[in-house]
């Protein structure tokens, strides 16, 4: 989808469907609207068909070019910020999407600063209508796409629009990822899109193979991938810019199929167990924008990549791993994998000196348990980085909440034979004994990690713009994040 700005009245604009905004209180553009086609808005109002309110949507079919006036409500006219027209935008773009329409043009609310404006339509709009169809062979006919958004309003807006534009793409791209079924998202697969990423932005690029993994000591990443017929891996990937005085290392799970190994899941649901690889989809949507955006941090990117299966070969309950750190862990349940993979992934992050490191990972079921698929949990040993990550929460739309990290939830991870045990107390503080164990491998290095393993992917109902398939939750609120960081 091309996405473009003019600085032009919408009202003149020449596309399939015009969409506008308004608000409980009415707006200009409804009032405008209602000039140009009558008394039907007004009628509406009058019946209450349509009072403004928040995700409401009012359609006017019209012969010619537009063929529709998509007017969306945002409530209270009070309460708009991006968020709300970011929300609004994609209703109305997924809305004139499903009617037909190939190109449409979105007209500002001037209540909003118009840079900020422009990436939230943008955002919206691209978010909202991604559709995955690589595995349709049938009635291809009948998939609709918008070919062309044109945003109009202040110049001042332009930047946010291109801003907007290179996000959005870069949050489809690990959607991509995530939603590719298994069989076709390997380790080595994944290891190869981010050579090809890396290829293209001019990264640095080093990939750790089975046997330089073992050589060099990974074994926690080599312990969850033994039992797999495709070997696990170990990215990084390094954005560099001139004059960079900081440095940050993202770290993401990267479990591309997650059966829970000799700790077998039950078979519902575990087809979900695709979207196990987020955190380190999220980690190349990340670097694709530090780099299009020109940020000014050095950002070190470290996928962890494994399939966790069963076999003969398979880590057990029981077993000791040791890490690339020398700390050993005790398998307590196979299912807790995440973590061991990050323990090898974060202590390699270390290594790179950063001022801070972020960790993203679909950690634990606890975490869902405990938010459902409305927030992730943050948690870490940085309580300055981690107000500035929930800062950014409220700019971007995906939200977070803290976890605590006390020194009493250590206990929950103690081992008698080993330096730690890979689970907590059963049916206790799930989450934050992840969290516990991952600080171990971070040392005195700033960090903060994000549990998204309920805001991965939607299930049945509309979360982060979408209904079904992969979020790329994390990639707007980490970038966020770096664009304001200051160390």
């Amino acid at each position: 989808m091309k996405v473009t700005f003019q600085e032009h009245d919408i009202f003149s604009a020449r596309a399939d469907g015009i969409l506008l905004f308004t608000y409980e209180e009415g707006s200009d553009a409804e009032s405008r609207l209602k000039t140009k086609l009558g008394g039907t808005v007004a009628v509406a109002r009058e019946r209450k068909e349509f009072e403004g309110k928040a995700k409401q949507v009012l359609i006017e079919r019209q012969p010619g070019t537009p063929r529709f006036y998509v007017l969306i409500g945002m409530g209270k006219r009070a309460s708009v910020n991006a968020d709300t027209l970011r929300a609004g935008a994609g209703l109305g773009a997924e809305t004139l999407r499903a009617m037909g329409a190939k190109t449409i043009a979105i007209g500002l609310p001037p209540e909003i600063e118009p840079a900020s404006a422009g990436q939230a339509a943008a955002e919206g709009a691209l978010l909202r209508t991604y559709q995955f169809t690589q595995y349709r062979t049938q009635k291809l006919d009948e998939i609709r796409r918008i070919e062309s958004v044109i945003i109009m309003g202040d110049m001042k807006a332009a930047a946010g629009v291109e801003r907007g534009r290179i996000i959005a793409e870069s949050c489809n791209m690990v959607r991509d990822l995530q939603n590719t079924p298994s069989i076709d998202m390997t380790p080595q697969v994944v290891a190869e899109r981010a050579a090809r990423l890396a290829k293209e932005e001019r990264f640095t690029c080093a990939i750790l193979d089975r046997a330089k993994l073992a050589k060099q000591g990974y074994g926690g990443i080599l312990s969850v991938g033994k039992g797999s017929s495709h070997e696990p891996r170990l990215v990084t990937i390094e954005y560099a810019p001139k004059g960079a005085k900081r440095t940050i290392a993202v770290v993401g799970k990267g479990v591309t199929f997650d059966t829970g190994g000799i700790s077998i899941k039950p078979s519902p649901k575990m087809a979900e167990m695709k979207f196990d690889m987020s955190g380190a989809a999220n980690v190349l949507g990340i670097m694709r924008n530090a780099s299009r955006l020109k940020l000014p941090v050095r950002v070190i990117g470290v996928l962890c990549l494994a399939e966790n299966m069963p076999d003969g070969n398979s880590y057990k309950p029981g077993d000791i791993v040791r890490t690339k750190s020398g700390k050993t862990i005790e398998i307590d349940n196979t299912d807790a994998e995440g973590r061991v993979v990050l323990a090898d992934g974060l202590y390699h992050a270390t290594t790179f000196k950063p001022d801070l490191i972020i960790d993203m990972a679909t950690l634990t079921g606890a975490c869902v348990v405990t938010f459902g698929d409305v927030t992730a949990a943050v948690l870490g040993n940085d309580q300055p980085s981690i107000d500035s990550i929930i800062a950014a929460s409220s700019t971007c739309g995906e939200k977070v909440w803290q976890l605590p990290l006390w020194d009493e939830y250590a206990e929950d991870i103690k081992s008698q034979i080993a330096d730690m045990k890979n689970m907590g107390m059963p049916q206790m503080a799930g989450s934050i004994a992840g969290a516990m164990l991952l600080k171990e491998f971070v040392g005195t290095t700033p960090w903060v990690h994000l549990d998204i393993a309920g805001v991965a992917y939607a299930q049945g109902r509309e979360r982060y713009f979408t209904p079904y398939g992969g979020t790329a939750f994390g990639v707007r609120l980490v970038t966020e994040f770096l664009e304001g960081y200051r160390g």
